[in-house]
């Protein structure tokens, strides 16, 4: 279906339900606006409930109210993929989206007059493996941007440079650091990033080396002062992102040598084996000497990757009390 205007080609209707309605159907939607014109009455209910079809309305596509509330943008639900390009809507709801869904796409899109519920809103039950929404003005006054409710998976999801004007929650349900999402440059959102730091101070519990040469990890009680999509426990970081990274981390040990000509060497385990190299020694040093090492490098992460701070002793095997320490991990 396609207008040449959509200033004129269109269909009003106080029809209860859904005025432009499809089932089963490859959908597509050009220059062509609809409006619905009763409080019972939404644009559209388009489905699929095959995973094989597609629903596209692309350029001109517009819901307009004229002045009587509706129940706005209406429902698309299942389709291998949705795909909402340079649409305008003017109406009191937003779109719901459901059912199991291979890709969902809005772009260049105008939405507005939003003043019961979300623009765009993912419902319980949904699964969706894909879903870009990217370079969008959201004009509306209070209400909320985006909702994804509790019971929706996404699996992928990506937003990116929309601007949003005068609403009062941005997003419900998801944030930059839900896990599979990549949020960057949209308006009063943080842009995603993976990062955590966690310390220790005043640390009674020693660290024991089985022999000279050999790595323990550092033990004591870590503080996770913060944690986006890496999980914190004891002396130990594990990412729970879904990309690939590369991350910076930092390590600043302090401790009081148990000993004279007594030296130590730090090091980096990733998923419990020590990375070679960089690592950082300080010694020798004498007994009760208060000392510091730092150490920086980077680290590459998949899912489920963890790091943890190990040390060695490089002359005897005498216990060591590891009271401070600073680790942070960014990306």
């Amino acid at each position: 279906m396609a207008g040449t205007d959509p200033s004129r080609d269109g269909i009003m209707s106080t029809v209860s339900g859904a005025i432009v309605r499809s089932a089963g159907l490859n959908v597509f939607i050009q220059n062509f606006t609809v409006i619905p014109a009763s409080a019972s009455t939404k644009a559209y209910d388009l489905s699929d409930a095959t995973g094989t079809l597609f629903c596209s309305l692309l350029a001109g596509c517009a819901v307009a109210e004229i002045g009587i509330p509706s129940l706005g943008v209406g429902q698309m639900s299942g389709f291998k993929g949705i795909t909402l390009i340079n649409n305008f809507w003017n109406c009191t709801d937003g779109l719901k989206v459901t059912g199991n869904i291979g890709s969902v796409a809005v772009w260049l899109s105008y939405i507005s007059g939003i003043s019961s519920g979300s623009a765009i809103e993912f419902l319980a039950g949904s699964t969706i493996n894909d879903v870009d929404l990217s370079n969008n003005y959201f004009f509306f006054t209070g209400q909320t941007g985006i909702k994804v409710n509790a019971g929706a998976t996404i699996s992928n999801g990506r937003l990116t440079t929309n601007m949003f004007r005068g609403i009062t929650t941005l997003l419900n349900g998801i944030d930059s650091y839900t896990y599979g999402w990549e949020m960057q440059q949209n308006t009063g959102i943080p842009n995603t990033r993976s990062f955590a730091y966690a310390y220790m101070n005043g640390n009674a519990t020693t660290t024991t080396f089985a022999a000279v040469g050999t790595y323990a990890k550092v033990l004591g009680t870590t503080t996770l002062v913060d944690g986006k999509k890496f999980s914190g426990s004891n002396n130990r970081f594990t990412y729970i992102g879904k990309k690939d990274i590369h991350g910076r981390a930092f390590i600043a040990l302090g401790a009081k040598a148990p000993g004279n000509a007594t030296d130590y060497t730090i090091a980096i385990a990733k998923n419990g084996a020590v990375v070679t190299a960089p690592t950082s020694t300080l010694g020798p040093l004498i007994n009760n000497q208060g000392f510091q090492i730092i150490l920086e490098t980077e680290i590459e992460f998949v899912t489920n990757d963890y790091i943890e701070v190990f040390i060695r002793s490089n002359s005897g095997t005498t216990s060591l009390t590891v009271s401070d320490l600073q680790f942070r991990v960014s990306e």
